[in-house]
């Protein structure tokens, strides 16, 4: 066979490749399930994010961490990540137990940093599983939680004392005024601050959840 033939038959089989190809994509194609399409008009139509009673709450912690924010029905997985590391991923029951769990009320710092959430229950109330899985779940990642009932509202320092751990500021001792100088006495200083901030937190968060159960 002489060269001229060769190139007949490649072309040939080059072509039907080509040919093949090309009836294969036009295949699946047809086996594509077609994306829905908008509608013209959306059956949907607007409504309140907050109750009546879930105002009242809101204005009522705006005023209570009036340096904060409080942001509504944030989901819970919008602040928190699974410590595993990032190929291990998270239990898919885990994922589906925790997706669409929300609190009424987030607060967080203004960078953002959440400090605790607030739920405030309708009249069906909420089920004591569903407290106890907020309640666990963020307390596991240093959240504070709790719930409040539009009809008795905690006070503005109770609420700061459970999600701060603010306290009543004594007046400085007086070794503490002569030694403002000593870097190791300030670092052991803002230590026992923390530790004293964290375990006046705790104290309150528990009385304030005692009282609310």
């Amino acid at each position: 066979m002489d060269l001229s033939k060769w190139w007949v038959v490649g072309l040939a089989l080059t072509a039907g490749m080509l040919l093949g190809a090309g009836l294969y994509r036009a295949w699946l194609r047809t086996r594509r399930v077609p994306d829905p399409l908008a509608p013209d008009t959306w059956p949907l139509m607007a409504r309140n994010l907050l109750t009546s009673q879930e105002c009242v709450g809101l204005k009522w912690l705006a005023t209570t961490f009036h340096d904060h924010l409080v942001m509504v029905k944030v989901p819970v997985l919008r602040f928190t990540v699974p410590t595993a590391k990032k190929h291990e991923g998270i239990d898919p029951r885990w994922q589906e137990l925790l997706d669409g769990v929300y609190c009424t009320y987030t607060v967080c710092t203004p960078q953002g940093k959440v400090i605790g959430c607030v739920d405030m229950p309708g009249k069906r109330g909420l089920p004591q599983t569903t407290r106890a899985l907020k309640e666990k779940l963020l307390s596991d990642c240093g959240i504070a939680y709790t719930v409040a009932l539009v009809i008795d509202l905690p006070k503005s320092s109770v609420m700061r004392a459970a999600f701060l751990g603010e306290a009543q500021e004594q007046e400085p001792l007086p070794h503490q005024t002569t030694r403002g100088g000593d870097s190791n006495f300030q670092a052991d200083l803002a230590a026992f601050n923390r530790r004293a901030r964290q375990e006046a937190k705790t104290t309150a968060l528990a009385r304030l959840n005692k009282k609310t159960r």
